[in-house]
Formats: C-alpha cells, sequence, structure tokens
C-alpha cells in the first residue's frame, strides 16, 4: 500500500501544480485500510472535462500513472457531486455522511437535506456542506464536516446527539430518507 500511496500523491501534487486545482488524498479512518480517497472542486463540469484533457496529454503524468501500473486493485470508482451548500475550507479530518433520497419527493427532499446542513452548522458551529451526485447513485446526498481532529469529531456527534432538534430531525426523516440509507465515513487528509 505504501506505494500505491505514494503514486497517488504523487500524481494529485502533479495535477494542482500544473492544473491550479487543490486536491487533496485522503484515507479511511477506521473502514477499508486500502482504500485512497481523492477529491477536489471544479467550478463546472467544463472544467473537470478541461483538466482531464490536458492530463490525458501530459507526459508526466502519464509516466506517474504508469509507475503505479500492478499497484492497484482493478476497480476505481470516479464519483462526481455537485456542490449544493458549500463545505467550508478542509480540515485533517471530514465526518462524511451519506444516504439516499426518495426520488418521487426530491424536491422536498432536498429542502430537508439543505435544512439538515444548516441545522448541523448552527449546532457544531462549523459549516457543513451538501453535495448531490451527478455520477452514481442519483438519489445519494452527501453531507460533509471537516474537523482537526479525531476528538473534535466525536465532541460534535455527541454534541448533536444532545441536541433535540437534531435528534427530532430523524423523525421528520420518514418518507424523505430512504429507511437504513444513512452511513458514515471519516476520512483523514493525508495529502493537500
Amino acid at each position: 500500500m505504501p506505494g500505491a500511496t505514494q503514486v497517488v500523491i504523487q500524481a494529485v501534487e502533479h495535477i494542482n501544480a500544473t492544473q491550479g486545482t487543490t486536491f487533496g488524498v485522503g484515507i479511511q479512518v477506521g473502514g477499508d485500510a486500502l482504500l485512497l480517497g481523492v477529491n477536489g472542486r471544479h467550478e463546472t463540469l467544463a472544467d473537470f472535462e478541461a483538466v482531464g484533457a490536458a492530463l490525458a496529454t501530459d507526459e508526466e503524468f502519464q509516466a506517474i500513472v504508469q509507475s503505479g501500473d500492478g499497484l492497484f486493485a482493478p476497480s476505481i470508482e470516479d464519483t462526481i457531486w455537485k456542490s449544493r451548500i458549500a463545505a467550508g475550507e478542509p480540515g485533517a479530518y471530514a465526518l462524511v455522511s451519506t444516504a439516499n433520497i426518495v426520488l418521487t419527493r426530491v424536491s422536498e427532499a432536498m429542502t430537508f437535506a439543505a435544512e439538515i446542513a444548516a441545522t448541523v452548522s448552527e449546532i457544531i458551529g462549523k459549516p457543513a456542506g451538501l453535495l448531490t451526485a451527478v455520477t452514481g447513485n442519483s438519489s445519494r446526498v452527501l453531507w460533509i464536516g471537516s474537523a482537526d481532529s479525531l476528538a473534535e469529531i466525536e465532541d460534535n456527534n455527541e454534541t448533536l446527539e444532545n441536541s433535540p432538534e437534531y435528534v427530532d430531525m430523524f423523525k421528520r426523516s420518514e418518507g424523505l430518507i430512504v429507511l437504513n440509507s444513512l452511513e458514515q465515513t471519516i476520512w483523514q487528509r493525508i495529502s493537500s
């Protein structure tokens, strides 16, 4: 895994240096130890496309990618998300919560998802972002918040669990969020 991690970090650093992006590399905490995540932001899909086209003809980037031959599993997932509510600046850690909304009630569900982000932001005092899937499962929504430590994530979770307003949102989610679809992961940023 160290070899694969280094290749990904080197590739991301090259993308950032040549394309003016601010991508980062993260690892899951308490999850799949072999899973690496690359995240970053583009203002538009046209920007995403332009970076991809530039990298396709970038010989140095292609050499970095080739140096990783045989280090990675054959399945690599690329999901594009659209930011609906900005998440704020990344920290050392990110708490990512995903769920599926009921598509037949998409308007109400998205209003509710935005309310969740606003409520969490108010309770913990830091911005919580809301994203929707552009690729992959179109019913998937993602909330993300940053933290400087795992202890901060733990404190934030305790604060939320003790908030009647937050707990009440679970009751109100019926018919808007698919039952048992909520998942949480913690990501640690290892390269920016």
